[in-house]
């Protein structure tokens, strides 16, 4: 019995030392792939990482691209309204001669004959003489209205239920979008 007991016992063992070993080999072969897996995974995390960094980095530099150029499109616009203010400014303080030329040459393109002119509130330089001697020299029949209007510089000639606006700002900004891309050229070097 001792025998049979002994080798009970040691079958026992062999077969505990076998599943020992088994057991040890599996967990190395789990640690092993765990290892691996975990390494695989941090490898893809580190690459996801750097991908939504250089995601988040182009968003940056792009928000920061569109904000100077939206600055930079804000200041050249502001130059150009200065440019085309400063115009304006330079139109209407012409020496009274030169101003009336002007305005002689803005009543000559409407092609009208006769008609109401319409003035600024703070004209001075078309008085009633001009407007008689511009009637005899084109063979008009021009007369100034008693309303003002709120432009600086030249006139509105109204005919009626017709309105020419020959403000100066009106042709400028009729002109504006012609003459802004090459003053932008010259300025900007676009």
């Amino acid at each position: 019995m001792e025998k049979i007991s002994k080798k009970i016992l040691d079958d026992a063992q062999k077969e505990r030392d076998e599943i020992i070993k088994s057991t040890e080999q599996e967990v190395t072969q789990i640690k092993k792939q765990t290892s691996e897996e975990l390494n695989k995974l941090e490898k893809e995390t580190e690459e996801f990482v750097k991908e939504a960094l250089l995601r988040e980095r182009r968003r940056l530099v792009g928000m920061v691209k569109l904000s100077t150029r939206n600055e930079l499109l804000q200041a050249k616009r502001e130059i150009m309204d200065r440019i085309f203010s400063e115009a304006l400014d330079t139109l209407i303080s012409k020496e009274r001669g030169e101003y009336l030329d002007r305005i002689k040459k803005l009543l000559k393109e409407t092609g009208v004959k006769d008609g109401e002119i319409v003035l600024g509130k703070e004209e001075s330089k078309i008085d009633q003489k001009f407007i008689e001697d511009m009637n005899k020299e084109l063979g008009a029949n021009f007369s100034v209205s008693d309303e003002k209007a709120q432009i600086k510089g030249g006139f509105i000639l109204r005919r009626g239920r017709i309105e020419i606006d020959s403000s100066f700002s009106a042709i400028l900004q009729s002109k504006r979008e012609r003459i802004e891309l090459e003053l932008a050229k010259l300025l900007f070097q676009i």
